[in-house]
C-alpha cells in the first residue's frame, strides 16, 4: 500500500508540474482585442489573414450626389424685321464749306445731324432716330456726293447705334448696308439692316433687316497674293 501511495503520489505532481509549466505556452485572444504585430510581422506571410478570419468591412464616406443641369443655351434664330424711316428737322447745325481750291468737291458737310420718324416691325428697334452725316459733293456729272453717316435709335430700354458709307448718284436709288451695335437691354444682339433711298424722289428710307443674337462675322484678313 505504502509504495502504490508513493507511486500514485507521483504521477498526481507531475501532471501538476505539466500542466502549470504549458499555461505561459497559451495566450487567449478574445474578440475586444487583437494581438500587436510589428509591420515587420505584418508583412510576414506567417502574420497573413487568414481566409476564414472574420474582416468588418467600412463603407466609405459618400456625399450627396449632385446631377448637373448646365445645357447649352439654346441657339436663337434671327428675327427679321422691316420698315420705313422718314427725313425730319435738323438737331445740330453743321457747315457746308464751299471748296477755294479748285478742286472736284464743290461742297464739304460737316456736323449735321437730323431727328427722323421711324415704323418698325419689331418693337426692339422702334424709338428716337437720329442720324449724323458728312459728305463731299462733287461737280462731276456721275457722282454728286460721297459720305459718311451714323445711326443711332433710343427707346426705354436701350439703344442701337452704327456707322456706314455711302455714294449718291444722280437720279438713282442709294442701297446701304450698316451694323447697329445694341447696348443696354439690346447688349449682345446686333441689328443688320439694308436701308434703301430714293431721293430726290422723296427724303425716306425703306428698311429691312435681322437682328441676331451676337455678332456678325468679323473682317478677314486679306489676300495678298504672295
Amino acid at each position: 500500500m505504502t509504495y502504490r501511495f508513493a507511486i500514485s503520489s507521483l504521477l498526481l505532481a507531475g501532471l501538476a508540474v505539466g500542466c502549470n509549466s504549458a499555461a505561459p505556452l497559451t495566450a487567449s485572444v478574445g474578440p475586444s482585442q487583437a494581438p500587436t504585430l510589428t509591420p515587420s510581422e505584418m508583412m510576414s506571410p506567417t502574420h497573413a489573414v487568414s481566409p476564414t478570419r472574420s474582416v468588418t468591412a467600412t463603407t466609405p464616406s459618400v456625399g450627396p450626389s449632385v446631377t448637373d443641369t448646365s445645357r447649352p443655351a439654346a441657339a436663337v434664330e434671327p428675327v427679321a424685321f422691316s420698315g420705313r424711316i422718314v427725313c425730319g428737322d435738323p438737331v445740330r447745325t453743321g457747315v457746308d464749306e464751299s471748296a477755294a481750291d479748285g478742286g472736284p468737291v464743290r461742297v464739304r458737310t460737316r456736323g449735321w445731324a437730323w431727328q427722323l420718324t421711324a415704323t418698325m416691325s419689331d418693337r426692339r428697334i422702334e424709338g428716337d432716330y437720329y442720324i449724323s452725316y458728312d459728305g463731299d459733293d462733287y461737280l462731276t456729272g456721275t457722282v454728286t456726293t460721297v459720305g459718311t453717316g451714323t445711326w443711332r435709335i433710343e427707346n426705354a430700354e436701350g439703344a442701337w447705334q452704327g456707322s456706314f458709307t455711302n455714294i449718291k448718284y444722280p437720279g438713282s436709288t442709294t442701297i446701304v448696308s450698316t451694323v447697329l451695335v445694341g447696348e443696354g437691354a439690346y447688349e449682345g444682339l446686333t441689328a443688320v439692316w439694308e436701308s434703301t433711298n430714293h431721293r430726290p424722289v422723296e427724303c425716306a428710307w425703306a428698311v429691312r433687316g435681322l437682328i441676331l443674337d451676337g455678332d456678325v462675322p468679323t473682317a478677314p484678313e486679306p489676300y495678298t497674293g504672295q
